[in-house]
């Protein structure tokens, strides 16, 4: 393949999947803004492309209901007091004529003493005293974070792209560039909101975290903590649902799902929609979720500002393709930031009252090599 070209439609235009890792350099080299979602239930890539001026600032999750008769890539932060959310409209449907390269390079440009972020002492300590915390009663769970970066030649966005797509068919893959915002890339198991169709919309409660080394999926031996996890998200969804007045729904699950080298338990919500505008009504009912934040939400997102040690900016955040009828927001796991010839990995692990410190670096540790297996080789 020498050149990108789209099949045009009157939704979002659909890329190559084998183009994807040129694109992304090339738009990226431009200076463009661009949202790119995978889908891999039919293995499908959107795209919305626009110049930064054309960017679209949002305040609000519900502001996508004056959105969805517009086509475009929907990005949100985890915290909208702290960071920008945007609008990337599709202005251009067809790119230059130039020929793109299609060969991947193969160096991996991380070098091992170039790591810095969260230091493991001080991460085990905020575990520690979220244990305390949650012993107190103040939370039922509290979801810690943590980063982690190192210099890279960003002339290798292309082979990186590239490796994702290889390592990690089955995740949601979102890629956006934001000029001044750096480019993100996540590869995620987690959908915020889908529209499926006409009249049903969905979305999913997920938690607990194992290594996985090829196992059957079925029978798997989850904690007491990683069930306790799971049933504290299912519960704040359907607690969601119904502030939100969403009360015909389907519950399917929980299931044991793989997600890269990991293994998560997830349960599905089919939530029964009778108004265009529901899409974001249920967006901003439930971002960010108890998933990424904590149980209860707002006192959880309270205490991971003071206590986690930088800035999430869009990791646990949102984003995804935003068109009438197929609108889809995925949660923003496993992600990498790109700017200044550096990457910052992100990963977090969810903390309930018998959560072990030493046991929750080394789940971050093992997300983290979700991340570090699409950087190289």
């Amino acid at each position: 393949m020498d050149q990108v070209t789209f099949l045009e439609t009157k939704r979002l235009p659909l890329v190559d999947i084998q183009a994807v890792p040129a694109l992304v350099l090339q738009l990226w080299k431009e200076g463009k803004a661009f949202g790119i979602g995978y889908f891999p239930e039919n293995e499908s890539v959107k795209i919305s492309i626009c110049d930064p001026d054309q960017l679209i600032a949002l305040k609000r999750v519900d502001e996508l209901i004056d959105l969805q008769t517009d086509y475009g890539f929907a990005v949100f932060p985890f915290n909208l007091e702290h960071n920008q959310a945007f609008f990337i409209p599709n202005y251009e449907s067809s790119l230059s004529e130039n020929e793109l390269p299609v060969e991947l390079k193969t160096r991996n440009s991380l070098t091992e003493d170039s790591g810095s972020g969260t230091q493991p002492d001080y991460f085990q300590k905020q575990v520690a005293e979220a244990v305390s915390a949650i012993r107190n009663n103040q939370f039922s769970k509290l979801v810690l974070s943590r980063n982690a970066v190192y210099d890279f030649d960003s002339q290798d966005i292309q082979s990186l792209v590239g490796n994702l797509f290889v390592h990690y068919p089955n995740a949601h893959i979102t890629i956006f560039n934001l000029p001044e915002n750096g480019l993100w890339i996540s590869a995620s198991p987690e959908i915020l909101v889908q529209q499926v169709g006409k009249n049903l919309l969905k979305t999913v409660a997920l938690a607990g975290t194992m290594a996985y080394h090829g196992q059957e999926l079925k029978g798997q031996g989850w904690t007491e903590k990683e069930i306790e996890e799971q049933a504290l998200v299912s519960r704040f969804i359907k607690n969601s649902l119904k502030k939100a007045n969403f009360h015909l729904y389907e519950e399917k699950g929980p299931a044991t799902v793989q997600a890269g080298n990991l293994l998560h338990l997830r349960t599905d919500f089919l939530v029964h929609s009778t108004d265009a505008e529901d899409f974001g009504k249920l967006a901003d009912a439930l971002h960010p979720t108890s998933a990424v934040c904590g149980t209860p939400k707002s006192e959880a997102f309270d205490w991971l500002a003071q206590h986690e040690d930088f800035d999430r900016e869009y990791f646990s955040g949102c984003a995804g393709p935003i068109e009438p009828l197929e609108s889809k927001l995925v949660v923003l796991l496993r992600s990498a930031k790109i700017a200044d010839e550096q990457i910052t990995l992100f990963a977090g692990a969810g903390i309930t009252g018998a959560s072990d410190p030493l046991k929750e670096w080394e789940e971050t540790e093992e997300k983290l090599k979700t991340l570090l297996a699409f950087t190289s080789n």
